[in-house]
């Protein structure tokens, strides 16, 4: 569903905003191929024109690895912002460290950047992690290359663990911030957002193109104009830089609750702007 810039899906549900089907024509060409043995499964959870870059998408997906897979390598040719959701994932670009991921950590892909090695971490334990990335409409999400050209400098035994990125109320600070390289003056910005049990946020507009997910509890959002909607793990909203976000609350007075913010916006402007009460009625 799609209003006043509101976009909400509910996996696994016919409720409000879920009038896409999560498993559509485009999964199949985000899939990536794995060598041997179970293939990840990619589901594509919203879509949306990129504001002021004609051609181009942001896409936003979860990927669900099983123990023991592992992708053939491979190209995006598109800004990839990973967020790991469950398990361990093992992550390399061609020329950058091997890198074993944990939950609540990030990774970055430049549209120049092959994809040396993705694989889950554990033979017994599935994985899961959070994609957005930034492409050309007209191209896959994914593009097999071959071995030769994945081919690593480094050895494998040069393995280490990525730094743990702020993920607590008390640490501030994006977990990622990346110039957009299609529309000068304009940046991705990502944050985790933890909500106190009963918390309220103030009335509050972006100016930016915002992709929620959440990640533990339940918050209630309302952009003006837009349905108010209690979402839960594994559920997204939407904004458009037009939008007032009138309502961010959590749901619980007795639990937390969290989210990831993808931010697009201008470099030179505020992540959040304060608005009256008057003018989110």
């Amino acid at each position: 569903m799609f209003r006043h810039g509101f976009y909400c899906t509910i996996p696994g549900s016919l409720g409000i905003g879920a009038a896409a089907a999560l498993l559509c024509a485009s999964i199949a060409q985000a899939q990536l191929p794995s060598p041997s043995g179970p293939h990840t499964v990619a589901r594509e959870l919203m879509t949306r024109d990129l504001i002021g870059a004609p051609g181009k998408e942001v896409v936003v997906s979860t990927i669900d690895v099983p123990p023991g897979a592992s992708s053939a390598p491979h190209r995006h040719d598109a800004q990839v912002f990973v967020y790991i959701l469950e398990g361990r994932m093992i992550m390399q670009v061609k020329g950058g460290p091997r890198m074993t991921l944990g939950p609540g950590q990030t990774f970055y892909e430049n549209p120049s950047d092959i994809h040396a090695v993705s694989a889950n971490a554990s033979k017994t334990e599935p994985a899961k992690f959070l994609v957005l990335s930034i492409k050309d409409k007209d191209k896959p999400g994914s593009i097999p290359v071959a071995p030769d050209q994945a081919q690593l400098s480094a050895p494998a035994a040069s393995d280490q663990a990525a730094k743990p990125v702020a993920t607590s109320a008390s640490q501030r600070g994006p977990l990622m911030q990346r110039d957009l390289i299609a529309v000068p003056g304009k940046e991705v910005v990502v944050n985790r957002i933890e909500d106190a049990p009963g918390s309220i946020g103030r009335p509050h507009r972006h100016f930016a193109q915002v992709f929620v997910y959440v990640l533990q509890g339940k918050v209630i959002m309302q952009v003006k104009g837009g349905p108010r909607m209690t979402l839960g793990p594994g559920q997204t909203f939407y904004e458009n830089p037009s939008d007032i976000h009138a309502v961010s609350a959590n749901a619980s007075k007795t639990e937390p609750a969290a989210f990831l913010a993808f931010n697009i916006k201008d470099k030179d402007k505020p992540g959040t702007v304060p608005v009256t009460q008057e003018q989110a009625e």
